[in-house]
């Protein structure tokens, strides 16, 4: 990543993070050391998107695919588990993401909080 580039990603990431458009997912500062860190804003958008729509379906068993708008970045959402935690319902969340041939594999917990899935910080 060049210099300008990381530059840009430490300015303009924590400020999308804070826009209404991902509020679903206040907390989405979990991201900002993967290489999801790199999308472009509409691609974390719809990522963020994905995320909450995949964590709010209680009956899902089955991965669902993300593709950025370019699609050179895939990530693969599967939720692990259910648990509970301080009386809040939570899911494990496991992101597998695809980008330029390297590969990452991450597992979360977030919880709901009022409508909102938070990373849980264990």
């Amino acid at each position: 990543m060049t210099k300008t580039r990381k530059i840009i990603s430490l300015i303009v990431l924590p400020l999308l993070m804070t826009l209404t458009s991902i509020g679903y997912t206040q907390n989405a500062l979990f991201l900002r050391n993967s290489i999801i860190a790199e999308l472009p804003a509409s691609d974390l958008d719809s990522l963020l998107e994905a995320i909450s729509i995949k964590l709010d379906d209680a009956a899902s068993t089955e991965s669902s695919t993300w593709v950025s708008e370019a699609g050179d970045t895939t990530s693969t959402l599967i939720v692990t588990s259910d648990y509970e935690k301080n009386n809040l319902n939570c899911r494990s969340l496991e992101i597998d993401t695809t980008q330029q041939g390297q590969r990452v594999v991450t597992t979360y917990g977030f919880c709901n909080v009022d409508g909102n899935w938070l990373m849980d910080a264990q």
